[in-house]
């Protein structure tokens, strides 16, 4: 389902600070289970208010959201854009 709704599922461990994946990555951003996604996928642009966000959660245990820029682009070249 996810595949088709061109979705990609993840979640971090605040812990271990391992991401790990559900979908197919690789057809959104490259990458592999494991990688830290403020440093692998995220437009450097965007790193430091993932990274507060990401904080944010964990000191707080509030859902994570926020939006960001991936490191690709889209076929007609606009950046594409992720919701966590």
């Amino acid at each position: 389902a996810l595949a088709h709704a061109q979705m990609l599922g993840w979640e971090y461990d605040f812990v271990t600070g391992v991401t790990h994946y559900s979908g197919d990555r690789a057809a959104f951003y490259g990458g592999q289970d494991g990688d830290d996604p403020t440093v692998s996928v995220v437009h450097p642009a965007d790193r430091e208010r993932v990274r507060q966000a990401l904080d944010r959660a964990a000191r707080t245990g509030q859902p994570l959201a926020v939006e960001y820029r991936g490191l690709d682009r889209t076929p007609d070249g606009r950046p594409r854009w992720f919701l966590a």
